[in-house]
């Protein structure tokens, strides 16, 4: 089978891993099902169809068999084999101690370490600028966009020469192209700093317009109660969300619209938290389906 899965160390988790080599196949070839996918690896339709769904999960030897025919078992076996056991944790401990190994040894899409560039991390604007240079290859363009969604004009020149300056991007005449898109890298300290100051962006933007109007402007916020396990696969889910939008992005041939989308999490372990379990019932789950300016 040809490899699509660009690293094994973007997953920690082998069902979202699978799911997505089988969507970027289905990419490629349309009329490719799950059928197909299920006679190249291998193993049964019937089986595969629950390991998506989440009902059941590969042996340890099925689990080895499909990474070496998805051609990333040799990338690194032990990350792999770790890979592998989670989904088959006899214990929450083991689960935990899976999950450990994997976090400490993964590698966020795109993240990579560069301490010579880091610094370019410091603004909205940087960010923006060499996301739209990605899009369109006219410095033009991208200059009329930047003052489009109001951003200081000068600050958008100082992220031009920044990018520049670091080689992040090469410009002649009205041409800016990406040179390098090792942009950001992952667990920095500004990194942090830098999505809130994105997310806040998006919000002042919102309240700009006055009102919500789907999809040029949406907010949508929730509280979730959930446990050790499902914390660690929302995490997983947003990663998933992620790389879906990207696929959308990518089928694009002229782009007509500019979206601006973060997500935020933050959470508290209940277990240091002093209630009676007398005054409260069980959290209640809930999401806002219209939309709404709130915690995101």
């Amino acid at each position: 089978m040809t490899k699509l899965i660009q690293t094994l160390k973007h997953y920690i988790d082998f069902r979202l891993l699978l799911n997505e080599d089988y969507l970027l196949r289905t990419e490629r070839n349309p009329s490719y099902s799950l059928r197909a996918y299920a006679r190249d690896l291998e193993v049964s339709v019937s089986q595969l169809s629950k390991v998506l769904n989440r009902k059941s999960v590969f042996s340890e030897s099925t689990g080895v068999h499909i990474l070496k025919k998805l051609g990333l078992w040799e990338e690194d076996p032990e990350y792999a084999k770790k890979l592998v056991l989670n989904d088959l944790s006899k214990t929450h401990d083991e689960f935990i101690s899976h999950q450990n190994y994997l976090r400490s040894k993964m590698v966020g899409h795109g993240f990579l370490p560069n301490e010579k560039k880091d610094d370019v991390i410091k603004s909205v604007e940087n960010f923006l600028f060499y996301g739209f240079v990605v899009k369109f290859n006219s410095l033009s363009k991208v200059l009329e966009i930047c003052n489009k969604i109001g951003l200081d004009s000068e600050k958008v020149q100082k992220a031009k020469e920044a990018l520049f300056t670091k080689g992040y991007i090469a410009i002649s005449d009205d041409r800016v192209e990406i040179t390098d898109r090792s942009f950001f890298i992952e667990r920095h300290d500004e990194l942090y700093l830098h999505h809130s100051n994105f997310n806040h962006f998006i919000s002042e933007k919102i309240l700009e317009k006055k009102y919500l109007d789907k999809p040029d402007s949406d907010g949508k916020g929730a509280i979730l109660g959930l446990d050790e396990n499902t914390a660690v696969e929302l995490k997983s889910y947003i990663d998933h969300f992620f790389r879906g939008l990207y696929r959308i992005a990518n089928k694009t041939t002229v782009s007509s619209k500019i979206l601006l989308i973060s997500t935020s999490s933050v959470g508290w372990n209940l277990d240091e938290v002093s209630v009676d379990s007398k005054d409260c019932g069980p959290l209640n789950n809930q999401a806002h389906d219209e939309p709404n300016v709130g915690p995101h």
